[in-house]
């Protein structure tokens, strides 16, 4: 097989006797840093080529449509993400206007309207931070200028704190059908360490009363490995999860921004977690058993959990098998064919590029093939499942770092599927960027 030195060096710590969480000497905790080992080519003319990218009817492969809105009403400690406090309403209306010209600009596109998307998600940021009725008016507007597949997903993120404010009824009137909640951790302490005012009585509150307003899907994240997080308060947190009303939730190990107030910590301590990689594994252990013990969910994706019929998460798990995404706003990436576009992530930039006119605030990257056979692989370490005739192809590659995955404990295997096992889930960014290098090389 094609040499990968992270592979065959976590094969001889593995016979040598090596446990679980230390078959590899750093864990691979997002997937644009999986992705890292194959980056795509600049494009010097990134307006004409996804206008061109525009014009095409696509690749016949799943679609979505991200919504990134970057406002909050205090930053938290770990986030990088494109996002601020906005200084007047003005900056808010504004901001919606430039989101809508950009929707218009690509809605009545070839690409666009070739096939029906699957999930539409808005983000952040704090999307309810905006006045309900404005993004009450958003969703709709979204939802009506694109082709939308039956009993679509149209997923909304929210603090426990700005929904206090949010008339959750009227969202899903404009058609919002899942809640992604922010909780990070139930616990008082380390919830006001990270930069959040709501305290575990107003959580489970906010979560009591989103149910009650008719939420059937409601999604909460929680982060592991914060400084001075214990076991046992972990567990504590999974075990309100359990029986908070959530039928979904995310379970992301703290990956701290290097321009946030933790990421500078870590940089200045010269690590990347604030926990050894046995107590992460212990933690995200822990997570796995509890979740995989509640009645009827399941698991969907290495970080995404739920009921299986009512807790489901279109839009993390169509990305994950590769899906071309409609990105909308300052910051968002998205995909069209072969190219990867980011919008600017200067939201003034943004903002007053897409209410201007002229060049679009944009930027791309252009994929090739190793890109495409790499999109389908890492399927297998983003969505923990992959089927083997979706890769005629690569067998023997394939084949080969299966085999290495299987005796690692990582995988199992048949004549017609590949499976993540819980560890495999754990090092499933290593086990993308494995993927990565083995398709470059």
């Amino acid at each position: 097989m094609v040499p990968v030195p992270q592979l065959d060096r976590a094969v001889e710590r593995h016979r040598a006797g090596s446990p679980p969480w230390a078959l590899f000497e750093r864990r691979v905790r997002t997937p644009r840093a999986a992705r890292g080992p194959l980056p795509r080519a600049p494009v010097a003319d990134a307006c004409g080529e996804i206008a061109a990218a525009l014009d095409h009817p696509g690749l016949g492969c799943d679609r979505v449509v991200y919504v990134h809105i970057p406002f909050c009403r205090s930053l938290c400690s770990f986030c990088g993400y494109c996002r601020e406090i906005p200084v007047t309403p003005d900056t808010l209306r504004a901001y919606v206007a430039a989101v809508r010209q950009q929707l218009a600009s690509f809605a009545a596109r070839p690409w666009t309207q070739s096939k029906p998307f699957s999930a539409i998600h808005f983000g952040g940021g704090t999307p309810t931070l905006l006045p309900t009725d404005v993004l009450a008016a958003l969703i709709r507007d979204v939802a009506a200028a694109l082709p939308l597949a039956p009993g679509a997903e149209i997923t909304v993120e929210s603090t426990v704190a700005e929904l206090e404010s949010v008339d959750v009824s009227v969202l899903m009137s404009a058609g919002m059908n899942r809640l992604a909640l922010g909780v990070q951790t139930f616990d008082g302490d380390h919830r006001r360490s990270l930069g959040r005012r709501s305290s575990r009585e107003k959580v489970l509150c906010g979560i009591a009363h989103a149910r009650a307003a008719g939420i059937t899907n409601l999604c909460v994240d929680l982060i592991y490995g914060l400084p001075n997080q214990t076991l046992g308060a972990w567990k504590a947190d999974l075990e309100i999860l359990g029986t908070c009303g959530a039928t979904g939730a995310s379970i992301y190990p703290l990956v701290a921004f290097p321009a946030s107030e933790l990421g500078r910590k870590l940089v200045t301590e010269r690590r990347d977690s604030f926990v050894d990689l046995a107590t992460e594994y212990e933690f995200f252990m822990a997570a796995d058993r509890a979740l995989l013990c509640l009645p009827g969910w399941t698991r969907f994706s290495p970080v995404q959990y739920g009921h299986a019929s009512v807790g489901t998460a279109a839009y993390v798990s169509a990305c994950g098998r590769g899906a071309e995404i409609l990105a909308l706003g300052a910051g968002a990436a998205g995909t069209l064919l072969r190219l990867a576009y980011f919008n600017s992530p200067s939201i003034e930039e943004y903002t007053r590029g897409w209410s201007e006119g002229g060049a679009w605030p944009i930027g791309a990257g252009r994929g090739s093939d190793a890109h495409d056979v790499a999109g389908k692989l890492c399927a297998l370490g983003e969505t923990t499942h992959f089927i083997r005739a979706a890769m005629p192809r690569v067998p023997v590659l394939l084949d080969a770092i299966v085999a290495r995955l299987v005796e690692l404990g990582l995988a199992t295997t048949d004549d017609k599927s590949v499976s993540l096992t819980s560890t495999g889930c754990f090092w499933a960014g290593n086990i993308c960027e494995i993927l990565s290098v083995a398709v470059r090389n």
